[in-house]
């Protein structure tokens, strides 16, 4: 009897500890996986094919001067720009180097009086017009994800016309002139392919001689221009 008693008790002291530890299991935290961390995001690439456009202005400084020197003064003009830009970039690493060409629109009319070795000649007026302006550039500088910052340098063209046209009626040849600039910029991928920016450019064009006046026959002219416009561009 005593031996039936004493396994009745055994078990059931097993049977109310087996029940404890179960209890005690489903009280303790449960041990998850973390969740994934989150991925980064992709770092922006430049390389590729770009077009775009581009509205601006320009400041320009044409100075006369008689060929064998003397009395020179400065015809300014200033105009709005507008225009387009087709080019390519390629990156390494962190450096970006490129190609762009462009071609812009002007409205340049300036004009002030003329003035010879007595001073300003009273009731003249000499002018310069310029109607267009394009460059070819090499461009190279440093990517920061989404931001490009960059300098640039290549050669420039345009074309000019020069005339007095009061008092003395006459002009002297202009036409297509060569020259080069520099300048530079930024840029920023707003969405994948599309891109806005802001640059300056430096142009020179150097000094001509005119021919085809009257009085005088020849005049020679230098001519450089500053240029600061807002791109926005489709990158393929």
């Amino acid at each position: 009897m005593s031996n039936v008693f004493a396994r009745s008790a055994i078990a059931s002291f097993a049977i109310l500890a087996l029940s404890a530890v179960a209890a005690s299991a489903a009280d303790l935290p449960t041990h998850k996986s973390p969740p994934p961390a989150p991925m980064a995001p992709a770092v922006y690439n430049w390389t590729g094919f770009y077009i775009g456009g581009q509205l601006g202005g320009s400041y320009g400084g044409n100075t006369w001067a008689p060929p064998a020197g003397g009395v020179s003064f400065d015809v300014v003009g200033t105009s709005f720009l507008y225009g387009g830009q087709l080019g390519y970039n390629y990156q390494i690493g962190q450096f970006v180097l490129g190609a762009e060409g462009d071609l812009s629109g002007l409205d340049v009319k300036a004009d002030r009086t003329c003035i010879n070795g007595a001073g300003p000649v009273a009731g003249s007026t000499c002018q310069v017009t310029q109607n267009w302006l394009a460059s070819a550039r090499g461009r190279a500088g440093v990517a920061i994800d989404r931001v490009f910052l960059y300098t640039d340098g290549g050669v420039a063209f345009t074309d000019y016309n020069f005339a007095e046209t009061t008092l003395n009626v006459q002009s002297w040849s202009g036409g297509q002139r060569t020259g080069w600039t520099v300048g530079l910029g930024a840029e920023y991928a707003i969405t994948d392919h599309v891109t806005a920016g802001v640059e300056y450019n430096y142009y020179d064009f150097g000094s001509a001689i005119g021919s085809g006046g009257n009085n005088p026959t020849t005049v020679k002219f230098s001519d450089d221009e500053n240029t600061l416009v807002a791109k926005l561009s489709y990158k393929f």
